[in-house]
């Protein structure tokens, strides 16, 4: 009986062994893809532990989590000016593309199916614009190649978002540019002056017309009905004698003191 434990024990170590080197645990956002004699499972394993045969069959861990990734690049514009854009791009793998691009496509997802096809993207969108163009509607720009690019990717990936941080022109094309806006400002502050000044001189015209048309009214009015004045002259008098009168000499009136 003695000498049957201590070998329980040591086929219980092997077997607990032989256990747990046939233990894969897939972590959190990835899935496992098992390889069978070099024969891939079309079906990916889920995050957990996994069982595998050692020696026969292997487990390769691949990331469906999110990830950031960007870098810098050149493209041209309609009028062949050269455009630097900082870029970031992110993405993720689909969970049932898992296997498909570990049979069918080698080496980093990002580098070898993203990046081409950004730049792709990328090139053909610039090709529409005018370098000023293309950093005045970045927004649009940004749209465009983020529809292109998932069109490209077919699947492949998921895109979930497309950032440009920066676009840089030449020296001596933001000059021209800036020289360019410079001078479209002051253009539009000069109109705005000018229609400024021409409202200005028409309110003048219309208020001297108007006072034009109270003087020959009131002046008509006197004429038709000349009462108006002595109506006038009473309803302004304050009650005292005045104190001059007004007489004419030489055909020229004198105003002359009554004390």
């Amino acid at each position: 009986m003695n000498k049957v434990r201590p070998l329980g024990i040591i086929v219980v170590a092997i077997a607990a062994v032989i256990g747990l080197s046939s233990c894969h645990v897939v972590p959190p956002g990835y899935r496992g893809v098992k390889v069978t004699l070099g024969q891939v499972d079309p079906n990916p394993l889920s995050e957990g532990v996994a069982f595998y045969i050692p020696m026969i069959q292997t487990v390769q861990d691949q990331s469906v989590q999110q990830h950031t990734e960007g870098d810098k690049t050149v493209c041209y514009s309609s009028d062949l000016q050269t455009i630097s854009v900082n870029y970031k791009i992110l993405f993720r793998t689909s969970a049932d593309q898992v296997v498909n691009l570990f049979r069918n496509y080698n080496g980093d997802p990002y580098d070898t199916l993203i990046v081409p096809r950004f730049q792709e993207s990328l090139k053909e969108v610039a090709s529409h614009y005018t370098a000023e163009n293309f950093v005045k509607s970045r927004e649009e720009v940004k749209k465009q190649i983020l529809e292109a690019l998932k069109a490209r990717l077919a699947g492949l990936q998921e895109i979930d978002d497309l950032a440009i941080t920066n676009i840089d022109l030449s020296g001596q094309l933001e000059k021209a540019i800036e020289t360019k806006m410079t001078m479209q400002q002051e253009a539009l502050q000069k109109e705005f002056e000018l229609q400024k000044a021409q409202k200005d001189a028409e309110i003048t015209v219309v208020r001297a017309n108007a006072e034009a048309q109270a003087i020959q009214t009131q002046g008509n009015a006197i004429k038709e009905n000349p009462e108006i004045i002595s109506l006038e002259i009473a309803r302004r008098w304050n009650g005292q004698s005045p104190q001059s009168v007004v007489v004419g000499q030489g055909g020229a009136n004198v105003l002359l003191p009554l004390k």
